[in-house]
């Protein structure tokens, strides 16, 4: 027997037609593979139709679409069973909800429209342009369902069936907590039409033909993954947009389905499972930025933007090429700064930690002789393989090596005591989302720690090499004023800001000086050319004679520290940043 339902709103009408007052759309209805259909409509241009999501209705898609009516003639339609679209008769399946899709853009639009699809509206969108590409000029899947099996996080699943079953004001008010990174900012967002909304939402979800729909659709549209070979299939140009905080549909769902199919995936900071109404400033940039693809000069920002952010197989690729030098020459110097990082950390037996990009064991190796239980992660499976034989030497079972993305990981949240990254995650592309993945793992009060270089002229070996380089082929470096990865974080003030900015609590920013021993040009070549995929792109292409002069170059100056000897001793700045969860 269904659970009672209580606090219904009495006068739901009355709250659709302030609804419907606020928006810069007027309605009307359409049948639509026999289903009575409500459709919300307005601007001039290019059409676009919004799909919502499960149990949602077209109201959802308010702080947007009054920007998106300037530029294209905006169709916001409530699902079947869904909003006032509540004439179904019979169960839903998919092969009606798809040709309701297609009846859809035959009666509201003169040209293929941008189909834009959230949650369940998403996967809608993606099985249709499997079969009917050629109908759409762009797809747009927001926080999508379809890429992989329906698993929302615990926190998400627990208040959703609550809701279902016994849909109330207060389960209501839970569940959509967990919907928004802070509901009441996104109460502010849709300013007096907020209460409205709420009170709406309450009411669909207790009428029985929403119940009915819900029942129906999840299970065959929702739940279950496209294959990918179906997606693989989809021709018409598709980009996915996702609230890095999503707790119904993980990012690393969409992350994964970026890589695999090469959709551009935009992620939303600030936002869980609806970024177009927790960010709709950056949602529409987002959105632009993925209609404008495709245009001459977007081509070539693209062009720019993938030159500056390779993909995770070309980073892979790009430390599997140095991982021997890199175990060989750096990690015996860079092993040294792991054990002081360690030393200021509370790590010991049974304390659980986290080595994001972890070369071959400059942190994990000492983390794991304090006893630690370490899970260290890195891109590159030769690196991985290198840090499991130091592991292996050292006899320490208590340091696993795993393949991974640490902008991605496959981890579950508050899974760690202590989070450390020494010169890595700041080389990341998508330096924030490394952060976040950082933050997302470590348990609250647990530790995030991590360590990078400071300002150039302070990394002595660094500030040799560039000045060689400058000095022999000056193009090969970028202007000053464009700071490299590596050295994004080197202004102290810069890197406690950044870590503010993720939610680390009690943030600082220490300073630690290294001293390095070259023995001469040749050993200085052997530690600097594998420690970082950067001094390979930069000497790439020079010539022999260049190189030869590079390393006169090279030579003078470390004659010149030293007082005439072929070595020198060389000082590097690290910042060593760290908060608490």
């Amino acid at each position: 027997m269904s659970a009672p339902i209580t606090n219904r709103p009495v006068d739901a009408q009355r709250i659709r037609s302030r609804l419907i007052a606020a928006a810069p759309l007027t309605e009307r209805r359409e049948v639509l593979a026999g289903i009575s259909t409500n459709v919300m409509e307005g601007g001039e241009g290019p059409p676009m139709i919004l799909l919502h999501g499960q149990g949602e209705y077209w109201a959802v898609w308010l702080t947007v679409v009054r920007d998106l009516v300037r530029t294209h003639r905006v169709i916001v339609a409530d699902l079947p069973g869904h909003g006032d679209s509540l004439d179904v008769d019979g169960k839903l399946d998919t092969d009606t909800v798809l040709r309701w899709v297609d009846e859809l853009i035959g009666a509201t639009c003169d040209a293929p429209p941008v189909l834009v699809g959230h949650l369940l509206g998403g996967a809608i969108g993606a099985r249709y342009a499997v079969e009917h590409g050629d109908r759409l000029a762009r797809l747009v899947l927001v926080d999508t369902m379809g890429l992989s099996w329906f698993r929302p996080k615990l926190q998400f699943a627990v208040p959703m069936v609550r809701f279902v079953a016994k849909p109330t004001a207060e389960s209501r008010d839970r569940l959509f907590n967990e919907c928004f990174v802070d509901f009441d900012q996104a109460g502010e967002r849709f300013g007096d039409v907020w209460d409205d909304l709420l009170d709406y939402a309450l009411d669909r979800a207790q009428i029985p033909e929403n119940r009915a729909a819900l029942r129906s659709l999840m299970p065959r549209v929702g739940v279950p993954p496209i294959s990918s070979g179906d997606l693989a299939a989809i021709t018409v140009p598709t980009t996915l947009i996702h609230g890095r905080f999503d707790l119904q549909v993980p990012l690393k769902a969409a992350e994964r389905a970026s890589q695999r199919y090469g959709w551009p995936l935009h992620v939303i900071d600030g936002a869980r499972t609806d970024p177009a109404a927790e960010q709709p400033e950056a949602f529409i940039r987002a959105l632009r930025r993925a209609l404008a693809r495709g245009t001459h000069h977007d081509t070539r920002e693209d062009a720019s933007m993938t030159a500056q952010a390779p993909t995770p197989t070309q980073i892979r690729d790009a430390w599997d090429a140095v991982a021997d030098g890199f175990d060989r020459h750096v990690t015996p110097h860079t092993i040294e700064i792991g054990q002081h990082v360690v030393s200021r950390l509370d790590v010991g037996p049974g304390v659980r930690v986290l080595d994001v990009g972890a070369g071959s064991g400059a942190v994990s190796i000492p983390a794991a002789r304090a006893g630690a239980d370490v899970l260290a992660i890195d891109i590159a499976p030769t690196m991985v393989g290198r840090l499991t034989a130091r592991a292996t030497a050292d006899g320490l079972t208590n340091l696993r090596a795993e393949v991974g993305d640490g902008t991605a990981l496959d981890l579950d949240d508050d899974s760690f005591d202590v989070a450390v990254s020494l010169n890595a995650v700041s080389l990341f592309p998508d330096l924030t989302g490394g952060l976040h993945e950082m933050v997302r793992v470590t348990r609250p009060g647990g530790q995030v720690v991590v360590a990078t270089f400071g300002p150039v002229p302070q990394v002595e070996f660094v500030a040799f090499f560039f000045g060689a380089l400058r000095a022999v082929v000056p193009e090969q470096l970028p202007p000053p004023e464009q700071p490299m990865l590596p050295f994004r974080l080197a202004d102290p003030a810069t890197f406690r800001r950044t870590l503010e900015d993720i939610g680390l609590n009690d943030a600082r920013v220490d300073t630690a000086s290294w001293e390095t021993t070259f023995e001469s040009v040749d050993h200085f070549l052997d530690v600097v050319m594998p420690s970082n995929p950067l001094a390979g792109q930069l000497t790439a292409g020079l010539t022999d004679e260049q190189w030869d002069q590079v390393r006169q170059v090279l030579d003078g100056m470390l004659r010149e520290r030293s007082g005439g000897q072929a070595g020198a001793v060389l000082r590097s700045q690290v910042n060593i940043g760290r908060g608490t969860v």
